[in-house]
């Protein structure tokens, strides 16, 4: 980030599920609460007191404080960034993700997941003995795409009518 021409350090004091939600690129996180002299020497590394540091907070309020800290801190050229994060947004600059957005098969599971719910709570109404049944079948289809050896696939080729399965190896696919 540039300020006024010059190459700016940019420390965000946001907490850090925010930061990880969409921070200003070359961004170094140090949460307000976190703020002390060790902390702020580690966050800006070989940055000296004359270089210029932008605080960016989640509110004007709360990048003065740390500022202030900063400044007391012996850093000389200490800007707030006006409107905070969310004049940046707005602005529709540029925002890095830490955390990125989940992949179209997770978000497909993570909606798999809440009709299961929406089934389980159905199916408390009918009987409770659904519940038992669907709850393990909802944990089942959530952690499949996970285990190196899935677990309903295991149970399926256990089944009777499937027990030659288990004996012969699946033949190579060519």
């Amino acid at each position: 980030m540039r300020a006024n021409g010059e190459q700016a350090l940019v420390l965000d004091v946001r907490p850090v599920a925010a930061f990880a939600a969409g921070q200003i690129p070359s961004a170094r996180s140090l949460p307000a609460d976190r703020l002390t002299a060790a902390s702020l020497t580690s966050a800006l590394g070989a940055a000296s007191a004359d270089d210029i540091v932008v605080i960016a907070g989640s509110n004007d309020l709360a990048a003065e404080q740390a500022a202030r800290r900063t400044r007391c801190l012996g850093y000389t050229q200490v800007r707030v960034l006006q409107g905070a994060m969310g004049a940046w947004h707005h602005a529709g600059l540029p925002l890095d993700r830490t955390t990125p957005m989940p992949s179209a098969e997770r978000q497909l599971l993570i909606v798999v997941g809440l009709l299961l719910s929406g089934v389980i709570a159905k199916a408390l109404m009918l009987h409770p003995g659904f519940l038992a049944f669907l709850l393990v079948l909802a944990v089942l289809l959530l952690f499949e795409h996970r285990s190196p050896q899935p677990v309903l696939i295991s149970l399926i080729r256990r089944l009777p009518w499937n027990r030659d399965l288990v004996a012969r190896p699946a033949p190579p696919v060519v």
